[in-house]
């Protein structure tokens, strides 16, 4: 008798479910020399890792460059994170050091001029709460203002405007509830405002 039932597919469970472990097991697999594991790793935190490094660096080349020394540095030293279960704020943490480094270094290395700098501002009519960065990016003027915020409220308004991430993601990345997350933002919009001198 032919069996009424088709196989499953059992390819295609077990990649799934491999998507859907936990963290703790991802890593304990890592460091057994699973490879595809960290890979997952790789995967699931990878837009974390580069909304943070985007929003502290200010450039996507750099962002991707650092983003991939941070998964290289993680790798290495993943035999050193004591609480698996905590991945996620562990490499953030990598990643904001990562983007610290490379901020000291381009400091140094920078020469600063200012001949020649054509300062164009925006028309009032441009700011509001309604207006994303990017579009307000385009003038000199918020981007110099953008790039002296301190580092926390310039990667906030990163995340919130440029990559577009929700209160929750925001939130997940500082460790903070949806709602500080959101005060956060509109904070650092606040800031942002007073700095461009736009009313």
């Amino acid at each position: 008798m032919s069996n009424p039932h088709p196989p499953k597919d059992t390819a295609c469970g077990t990649a799934a479910s491999a998507r859907d472990l936990p963290d703790a097991e991802l890593v304990a697999q890592s460091l057994a020399g699973d490879g595809a594991a960290f890979g997952r790793l790789v995967e699931r935190y990878r837009p974390m890792v580069f909304s943070i490094l985007t929003g502290r660096l200010l450039d996507v080349d750099d962002a991707e460059d650092e983003a991939q020394e941070t998964f290289v540095l993680a790798f290495r030293r993943l035999h050193t994170l004591r609480t698996p279960s905590q991945f996620s704020s562990w490499i953030a943490r990598i990643a904001v050091n990562r983007a610290n480094t490379r901020l000291r270094g381009d400091a140094r290395r920078k020469d600063v001029s200012a001949a020649g700098a054509q300062r164009d501002r925006p028309p009032d009519r441009a700011w509001g709460w309604r207006y994303t960065l990017p579009r307000l990016m385009a003038y000199e003027v918020v981007r110099e203002a953008v790039g002296r915020l301190p580092e926390e409220p310039r990667s906030t308004l990163r995340m919130r405007f440029v990559d577009e991430a929700t209160y929750p993601e925001i939130a997940a990345t500082l460790g903070v509830p949806p709602r500080a997350a959101e005060k956060r933002v509109w904070r650092a919009l606040s800031g942002l405002r007073a700095r461009v001198d736009i009313s």
